[in-house]
């Protein structure tokens, strides 16, 4: 998710619960996404499908 207040809420709102972040880069492949998941034993996945900018909305995935 991009550096936004809602990303940060959930970030902190994660960690104030006890629980773990795992960060992973937008940039990675799904693939290597797919690896850290499983790796870290992921229980839930917040995730953003569209970004707006100029008041325009630009979808992140397709």
């Amino acid at each position: 998710m991009p550096m936004t207040v809602t990303a940060v809420i959930i970030y902190l709102a994660i960690i104030y619960a006890g629980f773990v972040v795992v960060s992973i880069a937008d940039s990675f492949a799904s693939k290597e996404i797919a690896t850290r998941l499983r790796v870290s034993k992921a229980k839930a996945t917040f995730t953003q499908d569209y970004i707006v900018r100029g008041g325009k909305k630009f979808p992140l995935y397709r």
